[in-house]
């Protein structure tokens, strides 16, 4: 049996799988961030998780920080032996150093980030995966530094994180299927700034060089990362998981009735869930991008994490084609981007796909419970 839990983190995201097979439990964790107060991962995820558990793979969408910020919380107080992180290009790396190093609360996760971005940081009991882009055409655009384990999009990794387990006690036929989307960034809008306040054309490099140099930088540096509308970086870990035994459904545990008497979800669905992280679905392109990646998929998807917190801009009518499905939304309550998206939940309605929308309030979790 697993418990797949949506936490009520606010405006970020934490979600939980949790397999218990024959005498042995595993854990899955995708992303690990908020920034709302009350949704914070370091107060939060303990009350879900005991401090010291084995998480036996944690996969980041991207590294926007309500999707992220936990995460040298996560490494420091649980076992992680696995971590999917995305493949990055060496100009994604930099401006990533960069906003980590001005916005970081302290040295120590300004290091961790730092480690992780460039493939560098290295632990005994961890072992980290950066998973390829589905497109990977320019392949020496992408960041080289260390001793990179590299998977391809599309792959099945449950061998790669089962591979210690007693066969007949892991995850019978279950599939993590990752996929890494290449999608827009902001990159020459952030070197536009940049210019604007040093005069000249610097690399992301020598800006952060001069920030070490001049901690009088740091505040400019910040209000030019905040002039930029929209994400920094909007690739998308995408992951499937799920069983490829069809008989296995997941139902939604009601925290008031019961299963058996909730009388809004009476259904069950198919196993397999869709992480979407920020991954913007909205125009035909990357929709059909999409659609082709997880074409052997969709029939097996009974649950589905609308992206990037119901927001308009990367909301695609077709992702609410699976009925009977459960759809979950991860906002803040009272956020300033006014999410989820009242046109989003008005079109959901309209195809009578009911979203849960899981905020900072701890009666929103959702459970699902997959036997």
């Amino acid at each position: 049996m697993m418990t797949r839990t949506f936490l009520p983190v606010g405006q970020g995201a934490c979600y939980l799988e949790q397999f218990r097979c024959g005498g042995s439990r595993f854990t899955i964790m995708y992303d690990c961030g908020s920034i709302t107060p009350l949704g914070q991962i370091d107060n939060l995820l303990p009350q879900y998780l005991p401090k010291g558990t084995h998480v036996d793979a944690l996969f980041i969408s991207h590294f926007d920080n309500d999707h992220v910020n936990g995460l040298p919380f996560v490494l420091q107080e649980y076992k992680v032996r696995n971590l999917f992180l995305p493949l990055i290009t060496e100009d994604e790396c930099s401006l990533l150093r960069l906003y980590f190093t001005v916005f970081s609360s302290s040295q120590k996760e300004k290091a961790v980030f730092d480690q992780l971005l460039t493939g560098s940081y290295q632990r005994n009991d961890l072992s980290v995966f950066y998973v390829r882009p589905r497109r990977y055409e320019n392949e020496n655009a992408f960041i080289r530094d260390g001793d990179l384990q590299t998977v391809s999009s599309g792959e099945n990794v449950s061998g790669r994180i089962f591979r210690q387990a007693v066969p007949q006690e892991a995850p019978c036929s279950w599939e993590f299927v990752p996929f890494n989307f290449q999608q827009q960034n902001r990159i020459g809008a952030l070197r536009e700034e940049l210019f604007r306040l040093f005069g000249q054309n610097l690399s992301l490099q020598e800006v952060m060089d001069s920030v070490k140099r001049n901690k009088d930088y740091v505040a400019n540096i910040k209000e030019a990362y905040k002039s930029i509308s929209g994400n920094l970086n909007e690739n998308s870990l995408v992951l499937f998981s799920g069983s490829v035994d069809e008989t296995l459904r997941q139902r939604y545990e009601c925290p008031c009735l019961g299963a058996n008497d909730c009388p809004v979800f009476p259904f069950s669905t198919p196993s397999g869930c869709l992480y979407m992280g920020d991954y913007n679905a909205k125009g035909t392109a990357q929709w059909n991008e999409l659609d082709r990646a997880f074409k052997q998929y969709w029939n097996r998807i009974g649950c589905l994490q609308i992206p990037h917190h119901g927001s308009k801009h990367n909301y695609n009518k077709k992702l609410t084609n699976n009925y009977p499905c459960y759809y979950v939304i991860s906002a803040g309550m009272h956020n300033r981007y006014r999410h989820p998206n009242k046109e989003v939940i008005s079109n959901m309605l309209s195809k009578k796909a009911y979203p849960f929308w899981v905020n900072e309030n701890p009666t929103t979790t959702v459970v699902l419970t997959v036997w």
